[in-house]
C-alpha cells in the first residue's frame, strides 16, 4: 500500500455547519438507515428523511450520554449508555439494562449481528478495558474472553475489530480484526506518547486507528504486513466513508486555531472538506469526539461537545435543516 498524500490543493469545502440552536454539550453521534441520533447533556435526534433535529431528554437518573447506538438492522431502536447502565428505545417504550459492576464504566458501542428477530448484538467496550456483548431484550451480559482493549469497531457485516495494549510487551499496540474465516488478523503499530483517546474505524478489510492529537495508522487490506501512517490526519476519531474497503477515510487534523474536518481517498489524496475555529483556551485539542457516516444524506456527522452537530455534506447532495444551519 502506498503511504497516503499530503493535501495538494486549497479546502474544497463541503456545504454544512452547525446542525443545533442553542446545544447542550454533545460527545458521541451514531447513523443508521437514515436516522442520526447525539448524545451529551441531552438526545438530539434526526428521523429517516426529516431535516430538523427533535431535542429528548435522557431518561431519569442515567445522567449525561456516555455513547449512543442506532441498530442497523432492527429499524427504531436506539441505545444510550449512562455510566452503568443501557437504555434500549424502541418506539415509544424505554427498557433500562443494569450493568452489575460499577467499579468501571461504559465507554463505546459497536453492533454485530443478532440471531432470530432481535437484530443486532451489541458489543460494549469499557474504561477498564473489558468487552461485554448484549442482545436486547435479555437481562444480561456477556463478558468476552480479549485482552486489555482501548477501542473497538465492526463494519457493516458485524465484524468485530479492536486496539488492546500488550503490557508485557514493552506496551506494544495490537490492532486485531476477526475475519468471516474465522481468523483473527493482528497488526502491531508504534504506541503513542500517551496512550488516550484511542480510536478506531473499519469497513470489510479496511482498517484505521488514531490517537487523540497525534497519528492515524491505515491498511486497505488485512493481509498486509504493516499499516501505513497518514499524515494529513492528527489523531481523533474516524470513519469510513463505505460500503466497503475502497471507501474514503475520514478524520481530523488539528491546528493551533482551526480544526478541518478531512477526506482521505483511496489513493491516498487527502483534502480538507470543513473548518473551523478553535477558541484560545482550546489550541491545540480536538473538540471533535466522534464522526458518522449519513450513507442516505451523503452527509458527515460530528459530535463536537459545546458547539453540539456538525455536518457536511458532499458537494451536490441536498444540505439537511439548510435554513436552520449557523
Amino acid at each position: 500500500m502506498k503511504a497516503p498524500k499530503l493535501p495538494t490543493s486549497p479546502s474544497r469545502v463541503w456545504p454544512g455547519g452547525f446542525a443545533l440552536q442553542n446545544p447542550s454539550s454533545t460527545s458521541s453521534i451514531a447513523v443508521a438507515g437514515g436516522t442520526v441520533l447525539a448524545g451529551g447533556e441531552e438526545l438530539y435526534l434526526l428521523r429517516q428523511g426529516a431535516t430538523k433535529f427533535a431535542t429528548r431528554e435522557l431518561p431519569k437518573g442515567m445522567g449525561d450520554a456516555i455513547a449512543v447506538a442506532v441498530d442497523p438492522r432492527c429499524r427504531g431502536r436506539m441505545i444510550i449508555a449512562g455510566l452503568f447502565d443501557l437504555a434500549i428505545l424502541e418506539g415509544d417504550g424505554i427498557t433500562i439494562a443494569k450493568g452489575k459492576n460499577t467499579d468501571s464504566e461504559f465507554s463505546e458501542f459497536a453492533w454485530g449481528p443478532g440471531t432470530g428477530k432481535r437484530g443486532s448484538e451489541l458489543y460494549i467496550a469499557k474504561d477498564d478495558g473489558t468487552v461485554l456483548r448484549h442482545s436486547p431484550g435479555a437481562r444480561g451480559f456477556d463478558e468476552l474472553d480479549l485482552p486489555s482493549v482501548r477501542a473497538i469497531a465492526t463494519d457493516n457485516a458485524g465484524l468485530l475489530a479492536y486496539v488492546s495494549v500488550d503490557e508485557e510487551d514493552d506496551w506494544g499496540i495490537d490492532v486485531c480484526a476477526h475475519t468471516a474465516s474465522g481468523l483473527i488478523v493482528t497488526h502491531n503499530v508504534e504506541a503513542p506518547t500517551l496512550l488516550w483517546d484511542v480510536h478506531l474505524a473499519r469497513m470489510g478489510d479496511a482498517l484505521a486507528v488514531g490517537f487523540g492529537g497525534e497519528k492515524v495508522w491505515l491498511t486497505r487490506r488485512l493481509t498486509e504486513p504493516k499499516m501505513m501512517c497518514v499524515e494529513a490526519l492528527s489523531g481523533g476519531p474516524l470513519a469510513f466513508e463505505g460500503p466497503d474497503a475502497a471507501s474514503a477515510l475520514f478524520g481530523v487534523s488539528i491546528g493551533e486555531t482551526v480544526t478541518s474536518l478531512m477526506r482521505v481517498d483511496a489513493s491516498g489524496v487527502a483534502t480538507s472538506i470543513g473548518e473551523f475555529g478553535v477558541p484560545e483556551a482550546e489550541k491545540g485539542i480536538t473538540r471533535v469526539h466522534q464522526l458518522a457516516w449519513d450513507a442516505t444524506r451523503k452527509t458527515l456527522w460530528a459530535a463536537v461537545g459545546k458547539a453540539g452537530v456538525l455536518s457536511s455534506t458532499a458537494p451536490g447532495a441536498p444540505v439537511p435543516g439548510a435554513a436552520t444551519l449557523s
